[in-house]
């Protein structure tokens, strides 16, 4: 099986986002970082809400909870959010690549199951995701905006057993984020992140503007698994 589809097969959903303080052209000065997390937005029928810890080579990442399995055409996650004002805001994304395969030991990236099981010198590896080739739009108030950034790569220790599930994990809290500039109108705003050939794991939204910005949270807690 070709690379391009085994990563598109596996893909699970997710997204993660912070957003610093920008200087916003029009709307007076520094604005204020409003973050909603995905988990709270309305969700599409069938996303789940997953923890962990983030990525970290010392495995000592901050816990996150991610919508995952974010990936079909069709799907959404959407935030409804109240601006006390007209403004132009920044918008950033925190999510990470659901794409991944293996490098081996030649460090040539190749489909898992064509290491046969044996790992000497092959480590997994999630790949990058840049925001022209995610498969996703993000649209506000039906206008598509457009975002700019790369969620990153990373390579990972392979162990005997199950690599699936070590790279499934791996990839839906390894986090980057992508940016948008656009302009929300004073009352209710409407954000939607939509699946059209491919999606990734999201984290949450955050929206950098000088009017105040508010959130009704979804309750999704019956999308989390059960222990």
């Amino acid at each position: 099986m070709k690379l391009k589809k085994t990563l598109a097969a596996i893909a699970a959903g997710a997204l993660c986002v912070t957003m610093g303080a920008a200087v916003l052209a029009g709307c007076g000065g520094k604005g204020t970082d409003y973050t909603f997390q995905a988990e709270d937005a309305e969700l599409y029928t069938g996303l789940q809400v997953q923890k962990g810890n983030e990525w970290s080579a010392n495995n000592d990442g901050a816990e996150v909870t991610v919508v995952s399995y974010f990936a079909n055409p069709g799907q959404t996650i959407t935030w409804k959010v109240n601006a006390a004002s007209d403004c132009k805001v920044t918008l950033k994304l925190r999510a990470s690549s659901c794409l991944f395969g293996a490098k081996n030991a030649d460090g040539e990236i190749v489909d898992i199951g064509s290491l046969g099981g044996n790992y000497e010198g092959a480590k997994g590896y999630i790949s990058e995701l840049k925001a022209a080739d995610c498969g996703s739009v993000l649209k506000v108030n039906d206008a598509e905006v457009t975002m700019k950034g790369t969620l990153p790569s990373t390579t990972i220790e392979l162990e005997e057993g199950n690599p699936w599930a070590i790279m499934g994990v791996y990839s839906v809290i390894h986090c980057g984020e992508y940016t948008a500039t656009t302009n929300l109108k004073q009352g209710e705003n409407t954000i939607v992140l939509e699946v059209v050939t491919g999606g990734f794991n999201v984290d949450s939204l955050t929206v950098n503007s000088s009017a105040e910005i508010t959130f009704n949270k979804t309750d999704n807690s019956d999308r989390l698994p059960q222990q």
